[in-house]
């Protein structure tokens, strides 16, 4: 029928491209890491030495280890050296050391972690670079990949961002005037300025501030503490896990005529070089620590208060641990206490992220959790430490729960469980009560009276045993024993076990009197 072939065909196409959007997506969700390297520009002097940090952004996957080859001009840059200690870099075991050929211009690096990371700006290696000659100095990165800490070995390296530099002779740059916005330092006079962030917030170019021409209003007190905004760190409070230029601005009143910055690490500083008339500013990036940004406005009167903006960076998770299992990692308890504890060197530990085979993640202080009641069978448990940054050290183990029913005891090399000892235990007594019946059947023509009055104490002794049975299989009815159970089991077999006896001494001596 055409109509079906048509429907077939087309639910085949459907069914196609539904697989193939499943599969994009989950390439898409596997992939989400980003290597790169900061600052992304800059321009210096021949003669002088920079430093360039090799970081991941993990796009909130956890990851342990990573790899990468980057090429340098070797005419224009050198490296002078490559740190690589525990201030520089989350790794804490190399499978191939950092290195580097100036006469080739490379550097490579493998490197690994025993837990997973987590965070926007982790650091890798820090690369000492030397201003060689003059020229434009592109470093760029091949043969990447940033591995997934989930134990599947998977790539979720999507992105690589390199870096370009202007190195230019000392006499051009000493050259221009000092008061000049285009000698401003490690400046790029191929971007304006704007308020608004680039796409990605590593790309944000340094460039001489937009000289304001106006002129100000005479007024007869000092200027007011500027209001400072800070688009990527909005909130002075705040800590934060990413590194990289920041765009400062401040609303000028109608009064003010210059404007001084200053970046360090003092909470109170006034500056008092001019920088002109600006209402926004480009800043490298900071390192790791509490740094201030100062801000001071002038008028007709003078300087006025400086406002001072916090500026908290942390990018290293916190320090490695171990979780523990207070029943061991292979056991029949199916709650089993497990513990952890870390640390933060810098901005603190905020929590720990417990998720328990992909499921719901839980969020806590304590260091130690006790999961809901688990089956059996093995089950991953991922504790993630956080920081007050966001940074993120991760921690997978493996625990394997047990069937909770153990045999009690073995014979001969067979595993007597409770269950099966109930059963071998009812088909005893079906096989007692059989031949007991058998027997009676047999006599009964030539002893019935005697047979009758067996018959009935015989029946009531196994009315009592079969209550007790039924006792038991009702314990057993959700095929799980607990330590309650199993004492009165053990009491109702004792039971059982004294009234078989009692059933088989009142056999024998009814068989022996039906026998006279």
């Amino acid at each position: 029928m055409p109509s079906q072939k048509i429907t077939c065909s087309a639910l085949l196409r459907f069914s196609v491209v539904f697989l193939t959007l499943v599969l994009i997506l989950r390439a898409s969700n596997a992939q989400a890491a980003t290597l790169f390297l900061s600052p992304k520009s800059g321009v210096f002097t021949v003669g002088k030495t920079f430093d360039v940090d090799v970081r991941v952004d993990s796009g909130g996957q956890g990851f342990n280890s990573a790899q990468a080859t980057l090429q340098f001009p070797r005419d224009v840059l050198n490296v002078q050296s490559i740190d690589s200690s525990a201030v520089s870099t989350i790794f804490n075991f190399w499978l191939e050391q950092p290195t580097f050929s100036n006469d080739k211009g490379i550097i490579s690096f493998l490197g690994g972690t025993t837990d997973g990371v987590v965070g926007a700006s982790v650091p890798l290696l820090k690369i000492t670079f030397v201003a060689k000659g003059s020229g434009d100095a592109q470093v760029a990165a091949s043969d990447a990949a940033i591995t997934a800490s989930d134990g599947s070995g998977t790539n979720i390296l999507s992105n690589v961002s390199g870096a370009f530099f202007s190195v230019k002779p000392a006499v051009e740059v000493l050259a221009a005037p000092s008061s000049s916005p285009a000698a401003a330092p490690a400046s790029i006079s191929t971007a304006q300025t704007t308020t608004t962030l680039l796409a990605k917030p590593s790309e944000l170019p340094l460039v001489a501030p937009v000289q304001i021409k106006r002129k100000a209003v005479v007024v007869k007190n000092l200027p007011e503490k500027p209001k400072i905004a800070v688009a990527i760190y909005p909130d002075p409070a705040h800590w934060y896990n990413l590194t990289t230029n920041y765009l400062a601005q401040w609303q000028l009143p109608p009064d003010i005529t210059e404007v001084s910055t200053a970046v360090n690490q003092e909470a109170v500083f006034n500056p008092t070089l001019s920088e002109g008339l600006i209402e926004a500013k480009t800043f490298p990036a900071v390192k790791e620590g509490i740094w201030y940004l100062h801000v001071r406005f002038k008028n007709n009167v003078g300087w006025g208060p400086t406002a001072d903006y916090r500026i908290a960076i942390d990018t290293i998770p916190p320090l490695s641990f171990t979780t523990e299992s207070s029943a061991g990692f292979t056991t029949d308890n199916p709650a089993p206490t497990l513990t952890f504890k870390t640390n933060d060197a810098l901005s603190g530990l905020q929590q720990y992220l417990i998720r328990i085979d992909g499921g719901d993640t839980i969020a806590q202080r304590e260091d130690s959790y006790i999961p809901p009641l688990l089956p059996p069978g093995k089950h991953i448990v991922t504790i993630r430490a956080m920081d007050n940054a966001g940074n993120i050290r991760e921690n997978n183990v493996d625990l394997k729960i047990l069937s909770r029913e153990q045999p009690l005891f073995v014979i001969g090399g067979l595993k007597i469980s409770k269950s099966l000892f109930i059963v071998m235990l009812v088909i005893a007594m079906i096989g007692a009560f059989a031949a007991g019946s058998f027997f009676y059947r047999a006599r009964q023509k030539q002893t019935t009276r005697k047979v009758v009055i067996a018959e009935r104490d015989v029946m009531n002794l196994f009315t009592l045993v079969e209550k007790d049975v039924d006792k038991m299989l009702a314990y057993y009815s959700d095929n799980n024993i607990d330590e309650r159970e199993a004492m009165e089991m053990l009491t109702i077999l004792k039971k059982i076990k004294d009234n078989l006896q009692k059933t088989q001494k009142y056999i024998l001596e009814n068989i022996k009197e039906i026998g006279d």
